[in-house]
């Protein structure tokens, strides 16, 4: 081999001995990353669940008081009526019987 050869390999070599150093120093940045991205996501994910819990929970605690005095009203209401309705219809067959 002339000597311009042996020197481009040699560079060459130092090179490629510069690019495995660098790539594997890139690979521990990147494996801590991961690490500590796994964790500040799944902290995340875990407070994101937890609040969406507690806010449908209030929300359908909301629902079914709001239907419960909704059904409760409601109920007092037929009530009333079926009592007024009574009142009215003995009222009419009262007035019928005096007019008889």
């Amino acid at each position: 081999m002339n000597d311009t050869k042996q020197r481009q390999y040699s560079r060459l070599a130092e090179q490629l001995s510069q690019l495995q150093d660098n790539l594997e120093e890139a690979t521990q940045h990147l494996d801590t990353m991961s690490k500590q991205c796994n964790t500040n996501i799944i902290n995340q994910l875990g407070k994101l669940h937890a609040s969406w819990l507690m806010g449908s929970d209030l929300y359908f605690q909301d629902k079914v008081t709001s239907n419960a005095s909704t059904r409760a009203a409601n109920d007092a209401n037929e009530i009333t009526t079926s009592e007024t309705m009574d009142n009215e219809n003995n009222g009419v067959n009262e007035n019928s019987g005096d007019s008889k």
